[in-house]
């Protein structure tokens, strides 16, 4: 089952910027997926983006272990199933486990066919109290291959798969990135997160220059988190508002100097997803949103990160944003608001647990995805599922999502 991780591949894809390094890592198996950005092949790609070229290629490798031993560990699963049953099953039985509709985007229209379908459990550890609590393995695995008669439903993509040289930052990383897509979900929809924009002199002076050499403007916003958490949304454009691209990073805000490390993090995101739409497969992707006509929504991340884009329709994501954000920092919150969860009496890892918790309302799981072939002591692979945690839908006419206000047309998510 061992599957060798490649070298990462470091190239600068702006010449009028060569400071901006990108790196992409690949791994081809017959174990994986049939990849569509990569013309159907069974590859599984880690990239990242910075300014040095050591760290983006450890990064993409790095991206590239957590995917690749995450798909593994789900193969060895699916060859020796220890536990198949449906939730109800399982809760008759007294058994903990997390409840699948609340992983579902479409929540209370299919709970019932999701708590009564027999799927492939592992085991997790909840993260605030410590229990060992089943998963479905399907929201655990990435590429994940149900046993007969199984479903392999909820999937959660690969937000909160993470990869670090500890148990605790890998738990840590992977709470971020969910904490950071249920934000945006939360300010983007419109359900009361506290978005405001982002001072303009937070901007790093390196990321000033670069911008100002390719010619492109930047808006950032920031979404409150609870406790002391926050989200930075990060959107590069072309002077007159085209050729939106959006990134994002959760972090914990501890001042201007977090900020501004942020919003380089969610920049450079932005910059990656710039240079993605206009490679092959998403010329190819567009070609096809273009012959289904403006009337015809997106149906994955990568159509909707075009839409944003091309700014399908004549939608601008960008002005429908900051029509409701005001500019400058958020009010304080009034004393006693938000949590109560105390950072300095628990590891970091398990603060953010147990502020996830109070935030959704479901208690976060924690999964060992971590093969060793893979791994060689370098890492500990972990997948986070957080029932209750919004995640942004590939097809927003199939998800739950709250209307907009009357009167407005809200565009498309522009996350891709």
């Amino acid at each position: 089952m061992a599957t060798g991780l490649g070298q990462a591949e470091v190239f600068r894809p702006f010449a009028a910027a060569p400071e901006v390094v990108f790196a992409r890592a690949a791994s081809r198996s017959p174990l994986f997926a049939a990849n569509s950005s990569a013309g159907g092949e069974q590859v599984v790609v880690g990239s990242a983006v910075g300014l040095g070229d050591e760290d983006v290629a450890l990064r993409a490798r790095s991206e590239l272990r957590e995917r690749v031993s995450n798909i593994l560990a789900g193969r060895r699963a699916e060859a020796r199933p220890e536990i198949i049953a449906s939730y109800l099953e399982l809760c008759r039985a007294g058994r903990a486990a997390v409840d699948p509709s609340l992983l579902s985007s479409r929540g209370a229209v299919e709970a019932d066919a999701l708590r009564g379908a027999r799927r492939l459990w592992v085991w997790g550890e909840a993260l605030v109290t410590r229990t060992p609590t089943l998963v479905p393995a399907g929201a655990v695995f990435l590429h994940h291959r149900p046993p007969p008669g199984c479903s392999g439903s909820p999937r959660t993509g690969s937000t909160g798969v993470s990869a670090h040289t500890s148990w605790g930052a890998a738990v840590r990383h992977g709470l971020l990135e969910v904490l950071e897509r249920d934000l945006f979900w939360r300010s983007w929809y419109g359900t009361g997160a506290r978005t405001s924009r982002l001072d303009p002199a937070l901007e790093p002076a390196a990321l000033r220059r670069t911008r100002a050499s390719l010619g492109w403007e930047l808006v950032a916003l920031r979404i409150e988190g609870p406790g002391s958490t926050a989200c930075v949304v990060a959107c590069v454009f072309t002077p007159g508002g085209g050729g939106q691209s959006f990134g994002a990073r959760a972090f914990v805000d501890e001042g201007e100097a977090t900020r501004a490390w942020a919003l380089e993090r969610a920049t450079h995101e932005a910059l990656m997803v710039r240079w993605s739409l206009d490679t092959p497969s998403a010329r190819l992707a567009w070609q096809r949103m273009d012959a289904r006509g403006d009337a015809s929504p997106p149906v994955d991340a990568l159509e909707h990160a075009l839409a944003a884009f091309h700014r399908r329709g004549h939608q601008d994501c960008l002005r429908y944003w900051l029509d409701r954000t005001p500019a400058g920092l958020p009010p304080a919150r009034p004393p006693g608001a938000g949590t109560l969860t105390p950072r300095e009496v628990m590891p970091e890892e398990r603060w953010l647990a147990a502020l996830l918790a109070e935030h959704t309302g479901q208690e976060p799981v924690a999964v060992d995805t971590t093969v060793p072939q893979v791994c060689s002591g370098e890492a500990v692979v972990v997948r986070i599922v957080a029932p209750g945690a919004y995640q942004m839908p590939g097809n927003e006419a199939h998800a739950c999502v709250p209307l907009p206000p009357p009167g407005i047309q809200r565009p498309p998510h522009p996350l891709g």
